[in-house]
């Protein structure tokens, strides 16, 4: 270890062992108990500290009173040799634990660093997150439900660049929502595909309640139809959710990550376009009928039920 990781790892030390140990915030079980050392150094170190410094203080200054206090408690403020051994075993101990943790952390920053994040910047690129909500809104919330013919072939890039994404360990929770955002936008085109026509550069959903100049059956197809482009927004929202969670992960490492670009938004009310707190370790996309059941525990959907899609 280099004179500049050794900096690290001081730094390190004393705002994750000793800072957190007086503010009562433990990182994991194996870290807070190697703290307790600090009170064997409390007992070791410190105390003897202070004791030999009042004796400093009464040769200088004689006190009677003093000197008859220090000389009562001279037996429980000097360590003997065996304290100071386990002393410096105590501190032997918490090094080598802080050091495994930080090890641990610091391969868990790296990890993210040099993989998750271009991992996600090739996401976002498919996604044009530059233009995000503009081509979200359109698709979602405009009424046509619209998507440009180039946003499709980027999503089924998409759909293929997720896949081929290798997991880690300790990055689960990332490794899942990859595997989330796939099978939402995999959902999307397959309603398009079965549903949708192209129209010059874009693809719409068909109006099929259209189809014939009397339609016996308008109403209902109609009351389908809707059904069909409010779960595509449902699924819009679900895809916005996960990629909003996706940043939330990297930022608790790197809070300046896309900075500029804040959070996704489909709509104008943030609170659509994320997981509650309560969602955030509990949601799972888990296809496509389950989800026309699931949306409507979220905190918004605009549509309901299930049906055969």
């Amino acid at each position: 270890m280099n004179k500049e990781n050794l900096k690290e790892f001081g730094l390190w030390v004393y705002k994750n062992v000793f800072v957190k140990y007086l503010q009562f915030r433990y990182r994991t079980t194996l870290l807070t108990l190697a703290r307790l050392t600090l009170v064997v150094l409390a007992k070791e170190v410190v105390v003897p500290f202070l004791y030999w410094l009042c004796v400093v203080y009464n040769a200088i200054w004689p006190n009677t009173c003093l000197n008859g206090v220090l000389e009562a408690i001279q037996v429980a403020c000097v360590p003997s040799t065996t304290e100071i051994i386990i002393a410096i075993l105590a501190v032997v101990v918490l090094l080598i634990v802080a050091f495994f943790e930080y090890r641990d952390e610091k391969r868990k920053v790296d990890l993210l660093t040099d993989v998750y994040i271009p991992y996600t910047d090739g996401i976002f690129s498919y996604l044009d997150v530059e233009s995000y909500h503009d081509w979200t809104y359109h698709l979602a919330l405009n009424g046509n439900t619209i998507l440009g013919d180039h946003q499709y072939d980027d999503l089924e890039e998409l759909i293929k660049y997720l896949k081929s994404r290798l997991g880690h360990e300790q990055y689960e929770q990332i490794d899942k929502l990859y595997h989330n955002l796939s099978n939402v936008v995999t959902d999307i085109l397959f309603i398009f595909a079965k549903y949708g026509e192209v129209q010059a550069n874009r693809i719409t959903i068909r109006k099929f309640y259209k189809d014939l100049s009397f339609n016996p059956n308008y109403q209902k197809d109609l009351e389908w139809y809707n059904a069909i482009v409010m779960l595509i927004s449902d699924l819009v929202f679900e895809q916005t959710r996960i990629c909003n969670l996706i940043l939330k992960k990297i930022r608790e490492v790197h809070p300046d990550y896309l900075v500029h670009v804040g959070v996704l938004m489909v709509d104008s009310d943030q609170s659509h376009n994320i997981y509650t707190v309560e969602e955030e370790d509990i949601v799972e996309y888990s296809g496509l009928m389950n989800f026309m059941v699931e949306r409507e525990t979220r905190s918004y959907h605009m549509g309901s039920g299930s049906f055969d899609i």
